[in-house]
């Protein structure tokens, strides 16, 4: 039986595959192989039992969510880029001019560092800094 979904799925994690390979990423290269084996043959028994056009439908649905992802994603980058945001620079501790207030001579890391969720979740409530300094 030829279940063409089951294509798109594999195809998606063959091209997951070729991005960590291009990357140089070798620890999560076995990991997301592995996922792919276990999705695509899972969506083919899917594909089996339901048939090509009950799993295009249901492959359609995260096609759909990932493809919104992408577009908010652009979005949001090209408002930040419009307002001459500045969403790499680092502001508290800038090496580049010497007022790092991290004490490495004492072993002490006293930089002011928050987790990246945390950062992601302040930059939704907050205006991001508009330029570096």
């Amino acid at each position: 039986m030829l279940c063409w979904p089951v294509y798109i799925v594999g195809g998606f994690f063959i091209s997951l595959l070729m991005v960590d390979i291009y990357q140089y990423s070798w620890d999560i290269l076995p990991f997301h192989a592995g996922i792919g084996i276990f999705f695509t043959g899972l969506y083919y028994l899917f594909c089996l039992l339901f048939g090509n056009d009950i799993s295009m439908a249901v492959l359609f649905v995260p096609g759909v969510f990932i493809s919104m992802f992408f577009l908010t994603t652009w979005l949001f980058y090209n408002n930040a880029k419009h307002n001459n945001c500045c969403m790499t620079c680092n502001i508290k501790g800038d090496t580049s001019k010497g007022n790092n207030t991290s004490d490495t001579s004492k072993g002490n890391n006293t930089s002011d560092t928050t987790p990246m969720l945390a950062d992601m979740w302040n930059s939704l409530f907050t205006d991001p800094p508009k330029k570096c300094n």
